[in-house]
Parts: C-alpha cells; sequence; structure tokens
C-alpha cells in the first residue's frame, strides 16, 4: 500500500510540475491584448460624474430674466389683450386662466412661504465637461480631481451648461462644465472661511457656490381688473365697458403674457449701488411671478433672445456711440449669453438677473433705433476660442490696462482673456510687483483708448481719487472684520495690471487679507476699480486722525472689453471686428447661423 502511494505521489508531483510550467509558458507566449498596446497611466474610474446630456438648438428660444426678488407687492399693467394662468397652492381649489384686455393686476400680499433649503460648498476646480470623457484629455482631468480628492476630499460634483446646437447643421458648441467641490459646510460663513483659506494657503482660488437641496414654498394673493372678450360683440366695449374684477388667494405660480408691452409700477433698480432707484418699466414678452429662495416673491420676463439684446446693449453702452463700438457690445453681449446659458443662478428658476452680475437689463424703455440695427447687423456673430465660446465679459473704462480673467474671478486661464495695453502706444506695461512704476502709470497716464476725446463721458472713470479718515475706514471694516482701529492698509498681491487682487489689514486686534477684486472695492464703499495706489497722511496736532488717501484709474473689473477703448478705437477709425479682436486676444469671430 505505501508502494502504491508513493507512486501515486510522484506522478502528481510530475502533473503539477509540468501543468505549472505549461501555464507559465502560455502566460509568456500569450500575454492579455492590453499588454501589446502603449502603456497608459491608469485612470481612477470610482468618482461618481453627473449625467449631462442638455441639448439647446440655436437660436435661443425664450430666456427666462429675473428683473427683481425679495418683494412682497407688485402692480402690472397691460392696455392690449393679454392671456393669464395661475397654478394653485395654498387654499385655492383650482387653477385659474383667461385672456381678456386692459388688465390691472396687483401682487397684494404673501398668505404662507418657507424658505428654500440651500447647501454651501467651495468649488475647488472647474473643468469643461467633456475633459472627463475625452480621450485626448480624460487622463489629465481624472489626475487632476484625484489629487484634489486626496488632500480635500471627497468631493462633490456639479455640471451645468448645455451643448449649443446650430439649427442648420454645422458643429455643435459645447457650453457644459463640472464643477469639483467640498462640503457642504454648515453656513455660507464657514464656506468662506475655507476658500479664503484654500487661497491663502494652497493658491487655490476657491468658489462659494450654493445648491438647492428643496424649493421654497410661497402663496400669494391677487387683485385683478380687466374687460372680458367673451363680450367682445357687446356695443358697450366701445362706450367702455364694465371691468370684471376677481381675487386670487393662494396663488404658487403666475404668468401674464401679451402682444403689447407690459407695464410694471414702481420697479426697482440698482440694488445695494448707489444709483439705487425706483421707477416705472416697459418690458415685452411675458411677466411670472413665483417664490423666491426666501420664500418672497421674485419677477421674471420671459423673452427672445434677439429681443433680449436689444435691450442689453443699449443698457450697457450710450446708444449715441460711435456706430462700430455697438456693433462691437452687441456681438460681446451675445457671446456672453451664450458663454453661460444654463451655467448661471444654478440655485434659482431663470437664466439671467436683470444687474450688471449678469448685463443690464431694464426693460423696453432703454431700446433705440441704432442700437436695434447693431444688434441686427451682427446677428448670429460670437468670439471663438480653442473650442468655446469666450466669456466676452466688458467693463466701462480699463484706465488703460485690461487684467487676466483668472487672477480677478475663481476661474481657469482664459487665452482670450489676458492683460491688454489699451494705450494707444507700443509700451509694455507689468505692475504686479512694480510699484513705483504703477505709481507713475496711475498719476502720468499714457494716451489711451479709452481717454480718447468724445470716449469717456466722465473724466473721474478713467482717474479718481477717493479720500478717507481713519475713522471713516473703521466704520466700514467692522462691518465685516473685527480688527480693532485701523493701523495700516497694504496690497498684498496684486495682477498684471496692478489690480488689487489681495489687501492686508492691519488692526489694533488682528490682521487679516482681503481676497478678490470685488470684495476689495465693495470694502471701501465700492471704489471705481481695484487698480488704486494708496497713500497714508499720519494724523498731525491739527488733524489727529491719519487719512487714506485711493488713487486709482479705470472703472469696472477691467477683464475683456473696454467699453470706452472700444469707442475711442472707434473713434479712430477701427471697425467693431478690430475691437474685439485687440480685447478678445487668440480669438475669432464666428456666424453661428
Amino acid at each position: 500500500m505505501y508502494k502504491t502511494n508513493k507512486n501515486l505521489s510522484l506522478y502528481l508531483s510530475l502533473f503539477l510540475f509540468l501543468f505549472s510550467s505549461v501555464t507559465a509558458v502560455i502566460v509568456i507566449i500569450a500575454p492579455p491584448a492590453a499588454w501589446c498596446a502603449e502603456a497608459k497611466p491608469a485612470i481612477q474610474n470610482d468618482f461618481k460624474f453627473p449625467p449631462n446630456g442638455n441639448i439647446v438648438k440655436l437660436p435661443l428660444q425664450n430666456i427666462d430674466i429675473c428683473l427683481i426678488d425679495n418683494y412682497k407687492t407688485a402692480e402690472i399693467i397691460i392696455k392690449g389683450d393679454f392671456d393669464i394662468s395661475t397654478a394653485a397652492g395654498g387654499s385655492s381649489d383650482k387653477n385659474f386662466k383667461t385672456a381678456g384686455r386692459s388688465l390691472s393686476l396687483k401682487i397684494t400680499g404673501i398668505s404662507k412661504s418657507k424658505p428654500a433649503v440651500i447647501k454651501y460648498y467651495a468649488v475647488l476646480k472647474t473643468l469643461p465637461y467633456s475633459h472627463i470623457h475625452r480621450d485626448d484629455k480624460k487622463i489629465e482631468a481624472h489626475e487632476t480631481i484625484g489629487g484634489l480628492n486626496k488632500n480635500f476630499g471627497p468631493l462633490s460634483f456639479f455640471t451645468y451648461g448645455c451643448v449649443l446646437s446650430p439649427a442648420r447643421g454645422g458643429a455643435d458648441i459645447d457650453v457644459r462644465t463640472l464643477f469639483c467641490a467640498a462640503g457642504p459646510f454648515a453656513d455660507e460663513k464657514e464656506c468662506r472661511e475655507f476658500c479664503d483659506r484654500m487661497r491663502a494657503l494652497h493658491k487655490i482660488p476657491a468658489f462659494l457656490h450654493c445648491v438647492r437641496e428643496k424649493k421654497p414654498e410661497c402663496f400669494f394673493n391677487a387683485a385683478i381688473e380687466y374687460i372680458d372678450l367673451k363680450n367682445k360683440d357687446d356695443k358697450s366695449l366701445s362706450g367702455g365697458a364694465p371691468l370684471k374684477s376677481i381675487k386670487l388667494n393662494g396663488i404658487k405660480e403666475l404668468r401674464v403674457s401679451a402682444a403689447a408691452e407690459i407695464l410694471i409700477k414702481n420697479m426697482e433698480f440698482g440694488r445695494g449701488d448707489r444709483w439705487h432707484n425706483f421707477k416705472d418699466a416697459r418690458y415685452i414678452g411675458a411677466i411670472k411671478v413665483s417664490g423666491d429662495n426666501h420664500g418672497l416673491l421674485q419677477i421674471i420676463n420671459e423673452i427672445s433672445f434677439d429681443e433680449l439684446l436689444k435691450v442689453v446693449v443699449p443698457s450697457e453702452i450710450e446708444a449715441d456711440s460711435a456706430h462700430q463700438a455697438v456693433c462691437a457690445q452687441a456681438v460681446a453681449a451675445r457671446s456672453e449669453v451664450l458663454a453661460k446659458f444654463k451655467t448661471r443662478h444654478t440655485d434659482a428658476d431663470y437664466d439671467f438677473c436683470a444687474s450688471t452680475h449678469c448685463q443690464a437689463y431694464g426693460g423696453i424703455n432703454n431700446k433705440r433705433t441704432s442700437t436695434d440695427r447693431a444688434v441686427d447687423e451682427t446677428s448670429g456673430m460670437i468670439m471663438f476660442s480653442n473650442g468655446h465660446i469666450v466669456d466676452t465679459v466688458y467693463h466701462a473704462n480699463c484706465g488703460g490696462l485690461t487684467e487676466d480673467s483668472n487672477k480677478i474671478w475663481s476661474a481657469p486661464f482664459d487665452a482670450a482673456l489676458v492683460k491688454i495695453n489699451d494705450s494707444t502706444l507700443e509700451t509694455v506695461f507689468n505692475f504686479s510687483t512694480d510699484e513705483n512704476g504703477l505709481k507713475n502709470f496711475i498719476l502720468n497716464p499714457p494716451p489711451s483708448y479709452c481717454s480718447v476725446k468724445g470716449a469717456c463721458n466722465n473724466p473721474d472713470k478713467y482717474r479718481w481719487k477717493r479720500e478717507f479718515s481713519a475713522s471713516e475706514i473703521d466704520d466700514m471694516i467692522k462691518k465685516q472684520y473685527d480688527i480693532g482701529e485701523i493701523k495700516k492698509i497694504k496690497v498684498s498681491e496684486r495682477g498684471a495690471s496692478g489690480r488689487a487682487i489681495a489687501l492686508q489689514l492691519t488692526g489694533a486686534r488682528k490682521t487679516v487679507t482681503v481676497y478678490k477684486e470685488l470684495p476689495i472695492r465693495k470694502l471701501f464703499g465700492m471704489l471705481r476699480s481695484s487698480l488704486f495706489i494708496i497713500e497714508t497722511i499720519p494724523g498731525g496736532p491739527k488733524d489727529a486722525e491719519t487719512r487714506f488717501i485711493f488713487k486709482g484709474a479705470g472703472w469696472g473689473h477691467g477683464v475683456g472689453m473696454c467699453q470706452d477703448g472700444a469707442k475711442g478705437m472707434a473713434i479712430t477709425g477701427k471697425d467693431f471686428k478690430q475691437i474685439l479682436l485687440h480685447y478678445y486676444s487668440k480669438s475669432k469671430i464666428l456666424d453661428f447661423k
């Protein structure tokens, strides 16, 4: 028995040896097919990116513009024919819908409301959405995301934008974007502090991003009076028919449209700005009223793309400006809308707001024949660069130099939005570290397109001065920072144009740093720009208070097209294409039609 088992063991050992040898040979002579291909880095595939299959046909049809929010009452007048409909909510038994003539609509108050639930995230990186799928981009994209996830994760991902598809064929234009974000944070303050730390410690231009997790609830009441068109054959109409009156309670949404204009009484403009005012405003298209994220009311104008541009252009540039400058403004306005479509106000129910945060939109009060002609003459034209529509931002006056967009905002570098010398002289300026050069530039400005006679209608836009006492500075700063009495104000970082992008405030108790151009301007009562130098005059026997003098150049953020510069170029004989290619470098003009 032992001998048999011994032989069996020998045979088994021989079989295992031969099997393992053959297996080894097979592995060597028949490797997996992937081994034969060029070696590629592994891609981390466990990120769960949200889908984005949004496709929108060009030209755009209707666009929703939020005229105002945080409202409780409103009055709307339509003299011609109208259609109105409401969505029921609260105590309403059913929806309401009718048509008529000569409408008087009053939103009388809110009956019940609850604000939206908002979560706060810090966006660490934005990428074109296509980069996570394209063979030539996805390895780099996944490596970048993987690094952020390792150091600051786990990350959350959000995607916005759409693919714009020309109705008459041609290549699609992808304006989708991917947000890679940390969070959510407990509140807005905690999120902003995290963003500041990312910028200070890691040079990551993080920014706050609001995500609406639950829509608001808002039910409101309205009263309407109108002529019922069911009685249109009644001869009494010609002599003035009696108005029909209806009260609507517990409305959730209301929409009214008219063939003619719609008047909104006492509309608010410039909230938070020095030019804040109230006036009657006229609109076309449709008006929608619903709850905003605060649980109050928002008024939205639904308007066609072309009509939107014909209102925006004269709201952004004087209608009597040189025609080629107005044409440049029309192309810039069109491109900016398309570049940002479905990427702005992603936590709300509209596409754009009516303030300069998006583009100034004041209703058809501003429409002019000359600006209508500029929109029509440039119809379909947009700025294009490196496979994307240029976000053709603009500002009132650059002071002689524009700035890189990624220095002003938390945005990736864009070769079309870089510092441009607006001087009519062939001179190269870089004031990121040259304080003496910047001082000379501001105090002794070289000739620039935005200072051409007839281009700048307000000298205070090109060069300006603001002076504050130490106590005035303290009053402004303490609204945001508890640092004690101000001791020193120092620009700690500048962009290539010299614009302040980080400002150090030293107080009696502590020192803080304010980041980004707009917060710096707002801190001191909305300075014209962040392109400034600061002179400190110590207090003396006659004047016990230290004084701070800001001497600056330009008006606005300083990125993209300088509107006064565009006027200056047009005055000196340049056409709108030359103007656009000057301010949006490495770009070209395309016609999506």
